[in-house]
């Protein structure tokens, strides 16, 4: 009886240990799953970060050069404005002379017209 105790006994030590390897072999594979798993999701999201710092990069050069463009427009649209102030007055000038020089031009052929007719009345006298 004692050794068919022992026996048991025996069996069932070999159980465990045999439960015990099968279970210690199940923790080593998932831990080597999720050590994986987590290597990848840590460059998925390490990857995601590189390139949303390279994002931010490109879009601060962007915005700077765009700062600059703004500024040169600025510069030149003042630039065009102080040039249109200065050619507007002898522009406006010269369009009061053009009126002018229209009227006297028809008070000219009006003048011509009626010396014209003067000279023709005294002819015909």
């Amino acid at each position: 009886m004692k050794i068919l105790r022992d026996d048991l006994e025996l069996r069932r030590k070999q159980e465990i240990h045999e439960i015990e390897e099968r279970k210690n072999t199940h923790i080593n594979e998932l831990m080597k799953k999720h050590e994986k798993a987590f290597a990848e999701i840590k460059n998925y999201y390490n990857d995601i970060t590189h390139n949303n710092l390279d994002l931010i990069k490109t879009l601060k050069e962007d915005v700077a050069e765009m700062k600059k463009k703004e500024a040169q427009n600025e510069k030149l649209m003042y630039e065009i404005a102080q040039e249109n102030k200065r050619l507007s007055e002898p522009l406006t000038k010269a369009l009061k002379e053009v009126e002018s020089l229209r009227s006297q031009l028809g008070q000219y052929d009006k003048d011509k017209m009626s010396l014209s007719q003067t000279k023709a009345r005294l002819a015909a006298t």
